[in-house]
């Protein structure tokens, strides 16, 4: 297997290491936008590496590690991309919650998934 520092520009890389070496390769350009009433939130890659490196040392401390089930749940924004992406930096199980389920189809999910029922807002 080849180390990550002698992988071609074409190679298959694990999801850390493509934003690790996408920070490193176009750190100051726009890797997601969010339209808010006050025009455009813009992540860079060097600013997006670091919302998930922040996260992901907060899902470890608050007790989550490899293999935990993490739900998420909100709408289509940069903010979900990184605690997706912070969830797989730790080797969680992502559980994607629909913001629009009722209240009785999230309970079901969450009681056959092996989520940990927890509310907490870290994004």
């Amino acid at each position: 297997m080849k180390s990550p520092s002698s992988r071609g520009p074409m190679d298959i890389l694990p999801l850390n290491e493509m934003i690790e070496r996408s920070a490193r390769l176009y750190a100051p350009n726009i890797a997601l936008r969010k339209r808010t009433p006050q025009g455009w939130n813009e992540f860079t890659y060097a600013h997006l590496l670091s919302c998930i490196k922040r996260l992901a040392n907060y899902l470890r401390k608050t007790g989550h590690s490899k293999g935990c089930f993490i739900g998420i749940i909100g709408d289509n924004s940069p903010e979900w991309v990184i605690a997706f992406m912070a969830a797989q930096w730790i080797g969680g199980v992502v559980v994607p919650l629909d913001s629009r389920a009722k209240e009785m189809e999230l309970s079901h999910i969450i009681e056959h998934s092996g989520l940990r029922t927890e509310r907490k807002s870290v994004v």
